[in-house]
């Protein structure tokens, strides 16, 4: 049994079609050496499968249980997995697009067949109706008493079967009601476990398209919630890492998709979450060629990582940014790039793994075969391929299946050991960004207690709330977003 797992929680669906993504991505730690895969999944008592350390809620008929199978095996061949893209053609294309709002996405989009009990559906409200689940208020007291009392068992059922619990991972919506439940259920949890929490919320651009008036309404309850779900669960976290859905649009030149489809957009999501805190997932016995400057040889745990991410005990914001492992702006000037297309089921983090990655990562933002000796040629000329990668500042991680590095690259590229099995450095954190002095953290909560400030509260008020505890959570906001304002 491996000490150190990680149990997911995901509240609401776009939270859940990321827990999603992220597993199917994980599957391919099942057959790599320096990860150990035992921290995210649960094997059986009966067989070898896995399954995942994971619980999904939803509202009443939002999970839809199609399959009885209950694991996956760790031996599962390639050709059971979802198809990845092998033709000579500019863009990628795993197969036909799937419609999100017929398709029952855990039987179309998981590759792992989930345990019973993952599935956990809130049966206060109705998936059909999903403009009665919008405002904060209504998450509250949906997991008191009796009604939450599953929820827990399930909870248990996972955490008994693990040696020692390292972190709970949280995925939220952060601009719906979903984040009210997932704050109750922590609060729940306190007594169950003392591992950190790390919290990554999820705007889910579910708004209204009834009218300006609808519209703006919608608009102000987002905003009430995004402050609320800020207050509460940043206390009640380690870490809490905003993932915001318009940050999708600067890839626009290398992926083609749909911001407003959150089968595409959590593809990012789930790609941060995976490499986030991917050193806490490593197995203890490192070789010295596997270790980086932050990590050293072995397995980082959690709560270290989230304390060196912390401001202080008060701030816990944490961002990801974005480095894609070659010069796309050079590339581009020499027209030699390609958009990829992305499907439903696209997994940005497909390949076999046996191969080049290389080449693999090649492909996976559409070059054909005979295009690689160009980008080859390009990195090797970098004198120092960090200072020319392109970063992006943005809530996201890279979303390419640059897994591992081949030979060619460690001896092609000087600095290949930056890049050398997802690890993050200290002057190149792959993913995660230190925020103590993070203008941009400041401008974002700042914005927040502004305009949450000016709305008015009182349609949103629980019958236990007043006005004054609204004045109280707009100074505590501003009280975070100053402990990052940079000084000029």
């Amino acid at each position: 049994m491996s000490s150190g797992e990680i149990i997911t929680l995901s509240f609401g669906r776009t939270s859940n079609i990321t827990a999603v993504h992220l597993y199917n991505a994980a599957i391919r730690d099942l057959k790599q050496t320096d990860i150990d895969a035992n921290v995210l999944f649960r094997s059986s008592p009966v067989d070898e499968s896995k399954s995942p350390r994971l619980l999904l809620f939803d509202l009443k008929g939002g999970l839809q249980r199609k399959s009885n199978r209950v694991g996956i095996s760790s031996g599962q061949s390639s050709n059971e997995r979802a198809p990845t893209w092998g033709g000579m053609t500019q863009t990628i294309q795993t197969e036909s697009d799937l419609d999100p709002n017929s398709d029952p996405f855990l039987q179309a989009l998981s590759i792992m067949p989930l345990h019973g009990r993952t599935i956990n559906e809130l049966k206060d409200y109705s998936a059909g109706s999903p403009e009665d689940f919008i405002a904060y208020k209504c998450g509250h007291g949906l997991l008191k008493g009796d009604k939450g009392e599953e929820f827990v068992d399930n909870f248990r059922y996972l955490a008994e079967e693990c040696d020692k619990i390292q972190a709970v991972q949280l995925i939220t919506q952060s601009d719906n009601s979903f984040a009210a439940v997932a704050s109750e259920f922590l609060e729940i949890l306190r007594e169950e476990v003392s591992a950190p929490v790390v919290t990554y919320s999820i705007d889910s651009y579910q708004g209204v398209q009834n009218g300006p008036a609808a519209s703006s309404k919608w608009e102000e309850c987002n905003l009430i919630n995004t402050g609320l779900s800020l207050y509460n669960l940043s206390s009640q976290s380690s870490i809490y890492i905003p993932l915001r859905s318009h940050s999708c649009s600067q890839f626009r030149d290398t992926f083609s998709f749909d911001q407003l489809n959150p089968f595409q957009t959590s593809l990012f999501f789930a790609a941060s979450i995976y490499n986030s805190f991917l050193p806490t997932r490593f197995h203890s016995n490192l070789s010295n060629a596997d270790t980086c400057r932050l990590c050293g040889p072995n397995r980082t745990r959690m709560n270290t990582m989230s304390s060196q991410l912390r401001v202080s005990e008060n701030a816990n914001l944490c961002t990801v940014s974005l480095s894609l492992p070659f010069d796309v702006e050079r590339l581009k000037r020499e027209e030699k790039t390609r958009q990829v297309t992305l499907q439903t089921r696209s997994l940005l983090f497909e390949g076999e793994g046996e191969g080049d990655t290389f080449s693999e990562c090649v492909m996976g933002v559409g070059f054909r075969q005979e295009e690689q000796a160009l980008l080859y040629s390009v990195l090797s000329r970098q004198s120092n391929v960090q200072r020319t990668t392109l970063a992006l500042d943005s809530p996201l991680s890279i979303p390419l299946p640059f897994t591992h590095h081949s030979p060619l690259i460690r001896t092609e590229i000087p600095s290949a050991s930056q890049l050398q099995s997802r690890l993050p450095t200290y002057s190149e954190m792959s993913c995660l960004t230190h925020v103590k002095n993070s203008n941009e953290i400041h401008e974002w909560v700042e914005d927040i207690a502004k305009r949450f400030k000016s709305v008015d509260k009182v349609p949103f008020l629980t019958d236990d709330e007043t006005d004054e505890d609204f004045r109280e959570i707009h100074h505590h906001l501003l009280t975070i977003g100053d402990q990052y304002q940079r000084d000029e």
